[in-house]
């Protein structure tokens, strides 16, 4: 069943195109780690959502996300999982990733393609999409709505 699942996602992928559609998310820059942290929470708490720090070790989603970011993320209860889109950064966990880190639980990637699985995900630095784990309802933690980002971590 795996194999098909993989064997299926990849046609799907060659035929339609490996580089996932890109929602742009809107970027906050500030000169104050201070200031880019509780502005994220303040807009994190206007939209019901949450803040996810980016953390090393990975840079999937560079340049779009970068090592120091905050992440507000919309909330299941807001942003149910069947408004997804493709192209959207979402954050999932991805149990069985190789890139699924137990110390934070979660990774944002976008969503690249819908089967009946769930959705195929892929990081925008990536070259290949991860065929093998989906996005479902189960492990949909929320849609990446703003990036809040401190000038002297992105230069």
């Amino acid at each position: 069943m795996r194999t098909r699942m993989a064997v299926a996602a990849f046609l799907a992928l060659f035929v339609l195109g490996c580089q996932p559609k890109q929602r742009e998310v809107p970027t906050f820059v500030y000169d104050s780690p201070r200031v880019t942290e509780l502005s994220a929470a303040a807009h994190a708490k206007d939209v019901g959502g949450y803040v996810s720090l980016i953390l090393p070790p990975t840079r999937s989603m560079s340049p779009t996300l970068e090592i120091g970011d905050y992440v507000v993320v919309s909330s299941p209860a807001n942003d149910p999982f069947e408004n997804i889109v493709a192209g959207d950064p979402v954050r999932y966990l991805a149990h069985g990733s190789p890139h699924f880190s137990p110390d934070t639980g979660a990774i944002i990637h976008r969503a690249v393609l819908k089967d009946s699985y769930g959705w195929i995900m892929s990081g925008d630095a990536n070259a290949h999409s991860e065929s093998k784990w989906r996005l479902t309802r189960e492990n949909y933690l929320g849609r990446a709505v703003a990036i809040y980002r401190t000038w002297s971590l992105s230069n």
